[in-house]
């Protein structure tokens, strides 16, 4: 009962703060760093207001909001949009995983990750790269060249899976197909019924990854990219559209109460920062980069951490990844509004 009433609090908050006043600009510009400030303060290792047992409770709503953001990825990825030549930003996440997986090889060879090399498979280590390089990868901006960056992370992601499990792979596949046929045969031309089959579907995904510790969130991808082609799509966008922020605040103030922090996943998680924004700022150009939107993470970054972590895809990384796409976020926050400054001057 606690958790549940934590979680009524949580998305009420979340979705005024998404919305209005001064927050809500921020939230808008970088949803990601306030969050997980309050994430950290309220949780065990903070003030201690959501205790280890709300955390756990929570866990169910958690694996039902990565599949939300899931479904949200995977309709814009597949939505037919005119199509525009990528530019030198689909670069980004391939250079990310070139990079990435060094500095994650050489953390490890630190010691600064335990991750044992001489036990671990070099498909682990393959695995942890891949998960990386999909959470930072992609780009916050639209448009159909950070689409083909937001469809590489997904591949990148559905790799590590495939690496890890191949199984596991298969049966998100499955559960993804169920789901959108359910919403197919339920929904429609009208909201009501596409609202309530599509909610019905996620959370039977969401309970079905977590009993069978597959990744939720790419099954949610695949319900999305299905269901993006038909009527029933065309309903649902809007809806998923503005119920994206409050579902990401929420997750990402979850996984932040939940993650175990220390210094050695501090440390990693700006460096990692630090590699997907230089390459960002090295392949566009730091103005243009932080005028699109490119520099910022894509809501699909706390999605991917959070489900693949907990279904054993490199789970030490999840503190790491989370400070990463935090830090991400806050540079492209106070680049944009660097940014936008002198222009409100002149």
């Amino acid at each position: 009962m606690t958790s549940l009433l934590v979680l009524l609090a949580l998305l009420s908050v979340a979705t005024l703060a998404a919305r209005r006043g001064a927050l809500g600009e921020i939230l808008g510009g970088a949803s990601t760093p306030v969050p997980v400030v309050f994430g950290l303060v309220l949780g065990p290792a903070g003030l201690g207001f959501l205790a280890p047992s709300v955390v756990d409770g929570l866990g169910p709503a958690l694996a039902v909001g990565v599949c939300v953001l899931g479904l949200i990825a995977g309709m814009r990825a597949a939505a037919p949009i005119a199509y525009e030549r990528p530019d030198r930003r689909t670069l980004v996440p391939l250079l990310d995983l070139v990079l990435i997986g060094a500095a994650l090889f050489g953390a490890a060879r630190l010691a600064v990750l335990p991750i044992d090399l001489e036990a671990a498979p070099a498909t682990s280590l393959l695995a942890a790269a891949l998960l990386a390089a999909a959470c930072l990868g992609a780009p916050a901006s639209s448009g159909s060249e950070a689409r083909f960056a937001k469809i590489a992370a997904l591949v990148l992601a559905a790799a590590a899976v495939g690496l890890a499990s191949p199984l596991a792979l298969v049966a998100v596949l499955g559960f993804g197909a169920v789901g959108a046929l359910a919403v197919l045969l339920i929904g429609g031309p009208s909201a009501g019924p596409t609202f309530v089959a599509a909610l019905g579907a996620i959370t039977l995904i969401a309970g079905a990854s977590l009993v069978r510790g597959v990744p939720g969130v790419l099954a949610g991808v695949v319900v999305g990219a299905i269901v993006s082609r038909s009527r029933a799509g065309s309903v649902l966008s809007p809806l998923a559209e503005r119920a994206e922020r409050p579902v990401r605040i929420v997750v990402a103030v979850v996984i932040a109460a939940a993650a175990p922090m220390s210094v050695e996943a501090a440390v990693l998680g700006a460096g990692l920062a630090g590699i997907a924004l230089a390459v960002a700022t090295t392949t566009l150009g730091a103005t243009f980069a932080a005028r699109t939107g490119a520099l910022a993470s894509s809501s699909l970054a706390l999605a991917l951490a959070a489900s693949l972590t907990a279904t054993g895809v490199a789970p030490t990384l999840l503190a790491p990844l989370l400070i990463a796409v935090a830090v991400v976020d806050a540079v492209a926050l106070l680049t944009r509004l660097a940014v936008r400054s002198p222009a409100a001057r002149a």
